[in-house]
C-alpha cells in the first residue's frame, strides 16, 4: 500500500510510517517520536535510488545518540518555538510573564526547551493513500517547558506526484490565554546520499537578498542587512557551500547558521488560513549535488528560513547503515517565523497565538535532478 506502518522501536511504542509514491519514484519514512523525517528516497541523475537525509535506523539508536553523544534534532519538528530566544527567563505574553529553560549559555533557550516537541511521542494516523499522506498530532499542556496555555498542534506529511514532500502545520490554543508558537522541521539533507562525507561541494542558490543580524550568541537582535554587504552570505547567484566556510570563526560558528529573509514584513497568525488552503508559497531557492545531480527546492509561506550546515555534528555519531557523520555531514533549510521574535517588538506578533486564531504553515521540499 502507498502508506504503511511498522514499529520503529523494539517495544512497538514508536511508529514508522512509510509514504511510497511510485508515480514520483519517491519514498519517505516518518517516525512518531518527534514527528521525525527518517528517510527520503529519491532517484539520482543515473536512476539510482539514494537516501538523502541523515538519521538513525532505529529509535534505540536515536535515543542513544541524544543521551550519550549528540542531539542534532535530525528530521524533527521543533517547538513550541524554533530557534533561539534571549533572554529566556523573562518573556511577556500579554499580562502573563513566563520563563523558559536555559539550554545555551547567556539565558538562551533553543528549539523549545530541554524537552521540546522533538522529544515528544506524536499520535499518528493515515490521512490518505492517494496521494500518500499522514497526520501527526500533539497536545502540549499549559506550563510545559514554561510556555503558557495548552496548545494543540498537528503536522501533515504528503508525498505528491510531483516528487514533493509537503509539510502542513497547524496550531490552536485550547484555553483562554495566548501563547507563542513557531514550528519548523530540522531535516538534514545530504544530496549525494553521503557518498561524499560533507555537503561542502553542494551548490546553493537562494532568492533572498537580506539576512537577520545577530549578537555574539547567534540570537537575532532586530537588525536586517543586505547579503551584498557580506559576500559569504550572498547566494543570489549559485555558490559552492564550502566556498567561504573558512571565513567563519571555528570556535563560535564554523559555518552557516543564518536566517535569510523571505518576507521582510513578516507574518502574523491573524492572517493565517488553514494550512491546506490558500497558502502563498514563495520559491526560496535550491541546493544541489553535482555528484548525484539531485536537487532540492524549498517553497514556503513563512517569512524566513535558517540555512544551517551541521557545523557542530559530532564526529562520533554513527547513523543509518553504519555511516559516520560529523561536521558538515548535512545541511538544513528551516522555514519559520523570525527567531527571537517574541523579544523584538516589531516582530512579536509573528509568534503570539491568541485564542480563536489559527497558526498555519506550509513548506514544500521538491526533488528533481540536474546535469
Amino acid at each position: 500500500m502507498p502508506v504503511s506502518c511498522q514499529a520503529y522501536s523494539k517495544d512497538g511504542s514508536v511508529d514508522l510510517l512509510t509514504l511510497d509514491n511510485t508515480n514520483a519514484c519517491m519514498k519517505v519514512c516518518i517516525a512518531s517520536y518527534g514527528a521525525r523525517i527518517v528517510n527520503i528516497f529519491v532517484n539520482d541523475k543515473n536512476g539510482n535510488v539514494r537516501d538523502v537525509c541523515l538519521g538513525f535506523d532505529s529509535y534505540e539508536d536515536l535515543i542513544h545518540s541524544i543521551g550519550n553523544i549528540d542531539d542534532p534534532y535530525f528530521g524533527a519538528v521543533v517547538g513550541r518555538t524554533a530557534g533561539r530566544i534571549q533572554p529566556c527567563d523573562d518573556i511577556a505574553i500579554e499580562a502573563r510573564r513566563c520563563q523558559l529553560p536555559e539550554t545555551k549559555p547567556g539565558k538562551v533557550c533553543l528549539h523549545g526547551g530541554k524537552v521540546g516537541f522533538d522529544k515528544k511521542l506524536w499520535r499518528a494516523k493515515i490521512r490518505s493513500q492517494d496521494p500518500p499522506s499522514v497526520q501527526l498530532h500533539l497536545e502540549s499542556k499549559d506550563g510545559e517547558e514554561g510556555y503558557p496555555s495548552t496548545l494543540e498542534t498537528s503536522v501533515v506529511y504528503t508525498v505528491t506526484d510531483d516528487a514533493e514532500l509537503k509539510l502542513e502545520y497547524e496550531g490552536r490554543v485550547l484555553d483562554g490565554s495566548p501563547t507563542i508558537i513557531s514550528l519548523t522541521n530540522h531535516v538534514y539533507f545530504s544530496l549525494s546520499g553521503l557518498e561524499e562525507p560533507t555537503i561542502l561541494d553542494h551548490v546553493a542558490n537562494f532568492h533572498s537578498s537580506q539576512y537577520l543580524q545577530t549578537n555574539a550568541m547567534l540570537v537575532p537582535n532586530g537588525g536586517v542587512d543586505s547579503v551584498k554587504n557580506k559576500p559569504e552570505l550572498d547566494f543570489t547567484t549559485p555558490q559552492r557551500i564550502g566556498e567561504h566556510i573558512d571565513s567563519f570563526p571555528k570556535d563560535t560558528l564554523r559555518g552557516y547558521d543564518h536566517t535569510f529573509v523571505i518576507k521582510p514584513e513578516g507574518k502574523s497568525n491573524s492572517q493565517c488560513k488553514a494550512a491546506s488552503g490558500d497558502a502563498e508559497l514563495v520559491d526560496v531557492g535550491s541546493v544541489w549535488s553535482p555528484l548525484s545531480g539531485i536537487r532540492v527546492t524549498m517553497k514556503t509561506d513563512e517569512p524566513g528560513f535558517v540555512f544551517y550546515t551541521g557545523n557542530w555534528i559530532s564526529p562520533r555519531l554513527v547513523g543509518k547503515k553504519g555511516q559516520s557523520y560529523g561536521n558538515y555531514a548535512g545541511f538544513a533549510l528551516e522555514a519559520s517565523r523570525f527567531p527571537n521574535a517574541i523579544q523584538i517588538p516589531q516582530w512579536k506578533e509573528q509568534v503570539v497565538l491568541y485564542p480563536g486564531q489559527l497558526y498555519a504553515q506550509t513548506t514544500i521540499y521538491k526533488f528533481d535532478t540536474t546535469s
